[in-house]
């Protein structure tokens, strides 16, 4: 046997050692492949998170103003339930006044 020719032992470890280092090099790539999807959805969560926040903000905001609609509505209703008494009441003074001047003439 020449120094140039491997025994089968020796090509079984050399074959065995390049497994090992490609295995090694496949399980790095999917551990960086993991890293940048666990990174992807932690932006993906924040991103959520910050959709329902604004979310929940905008459906308390509608609430507010129709609160404020519903109250501005009510304002109208009760003022124009007090012109209505008030021009009921000037209606009345005035057939009043005129029943009075044309008892008096």
């Amino acid at each position: 046997m020449t120094d140039d020719t491997l025994t089968p032992e020796q090509v079984a470890e050399i074959r065995s050692r390049d497994l090992f280092y490609l295995t090694m090099k496949e399980t790095t790539a999917l551990c960086d492949t993991v890293d940048t999807l666990r990174e992807q959805l932690r932006r993906k969560d924040t991103a959520l998170d910050e959709w329902i926040a604004a979310y929940y903000h905008n459906t308390a905001q509608i609430r507010s103003l129709t609160d404020a609609l519903r109250g501005a509505k009510e304002d109208r209703d009760l003022c124009a339930r007090r012109m209505k008494a008030i021009e009921t009441a000037h209606r009345r003074r005035l057939a009043h006044f005129l029943a009075e001047g044309e008892s008096d003439g």
